[in-house]
């Protein structure tokens, strides 16, 4: 794998690590879960998606707790070891390899996303649609950190020095406990409901330290197995001189927990279409929808992309027919789609009704703007809509 925003382009693999990842990465302490619980993260019969599952962390502990548990890994290798420890411990939990971006699961499957410590790997761009699809209406996205302190403890910072001598392109040294909030990326389609960040010392020997410290991406994850060895050597030697056989190191456990953003700028949005729509105000509805947005051809069939084709489309629509549009209820569906119910009434030219019917418009709404819409009719139609005749918006 290589990043661009990642250790100067550095390739990585955290299959190299699977080893030591599965034996030394425990992961985080009962004090964090027992937030997560209070948050209502983990319940039994949730249905939670792991990405970046790793060697199944996480996935393991909701599991333990009675959730359903899918986890997936881009690494093969960490798969495979997250199986091994879920079997040793009697978990079924759904795991597969695959990368983050090419998930496929039915709309509305989770009602839990969480990514601990691997949401940065992901190109969010698709990340972001992808799981405001699968997480249901009201699921969340719930995004974990566990990072040790070096600015504030003496074996982390030493031991972050020799992996910079080894690897000097690693991006992880140097952590100030300063996590944002909220990210940058999240700000369009999620509101973030907490977040919490704690302090704790975890314990190791020597040798686990050493263990976790080859398991790190800048080692384990991106050195040749001779580097490591050498640098595995150096590490030890370091320890024997400046740290005792067992001690402690200070982390920092963080949680995100984001939902989707508030769902009145997005009615106002479409109020805002349905308004310049039946104004003829072509630009001020384009103004709605994104760039390469797609929409269907009411009229002929098929679909539309672009703000040039819909005005095109528009404009030819209008040359023949008067159509007005009125939404009479706006709702989300489980799987984030706005789902609005429309009164449309269609007059020839000579001001006469053709037609006179109930519709559904179906939106994706993406970085607030109207990214597609498709056309539903409902069933059975209320009384006092007309017939079977196809509706043209």
């Amino acid at each position: 794998m290589k990043k661009t925003n990642i250790d100067n382009e550095r390739e990585f693999d955290w299959g190299k690590t699977s080893q030591d990842y599965a034996a030394y990465r425990s992961g985080y302490p009962k004090s964090f879960y027992e937030v997560l619980a209070a948050l209502g993260i983990g319940q039994p019969g949730q249905r939670i998606l792991d990405l970046g599952t790793g060697t199944g962390v996480l996935a393991r502990a909701f599991a333990k707790r009675g959730a359903a548990v899918t986890g997936v890994d881009i690494a093969a290798n960490q798969i495979a070891a997250a199986k091994a420890l879920a079997e040793q411990q009697g978990l079924d939990i759904a795991f597969q390899v695959c990368p983050a971006e090419k998930i496929d699961f039915p709309d509305a499957s989770f009602d839990v996303i969480s990514a601990g410590q691997s949401w940065l790997y992901f190109d969010s761009s698709v990340m972001i649609p992808k799981v405001l699809r699968l997480l249901r209406a009201e699921g969340c996205l719930v995004l974990t950190g566990l990072l040790w302190l070096p600015l504030k403890d003496r074996i982390a910072q030493q031991s972050e020095e020799l992996v910079l001598k080894y690897n000097p392109d690693w991006g992880g040294a140097g952590y100030k406990g300063t996590m944002p909030p909220v990210a940058t990326w999240a700000r369009e389609q999620f509101e973030l409901r907490t977040f919490h960040v704690m302090e704790e010392s975890l314990e190791f020997t020597r040798e686990t330290w050493q263990g976790r410290i080859r398991a790190c991406r800048g080692i384990g994850a991106s050195l040749s197995p001779e580097d490591v060895e050498r640098f595995d050597a150096d590490h030890r030697k370091l320890l024997e001189a400046t740290a005792p056989d067992a001690f402690s190191v200070l982390h920092q456990m963080t949680i995100h927990v984001y939902v989707r953003k508030n769902r009145t700028a997005v009615r106002h949005l479409l109020e805002t279409a349905y308004r310049a729509f039946n104004a003829r105000d072509i630009e001020a509805t384009l103004a709605t929808m994104h760039t390469d947005v797609e929409w269907p051809n009411g009229m002929e069939g098929g679909s539309i992309s672009g703000h040039d084709g819909v005005r095109d489309y528009w404009t030819r629509q209008w040359g023949m027919i008067d159509p007005h549009v009125e939404p009479v209820r706006i709702e989300t569906d489980a799987a984030g789609r706005v789902v609005v119910d429309v009164h449309q009434i269609v007059r020839d030219r000579a001001g006469h009704v053709v037609k006179d019917e109930l519709v559904q418009h179906v939106y994706l709404v993406e970085g607030g703007l109207i990214r597609s819409m498709e056309i539903r009719r409902p069933s059975p139609s209320p009384p006092g809509t007309g017939g079977n005749s196809r509706p043209t918006t």
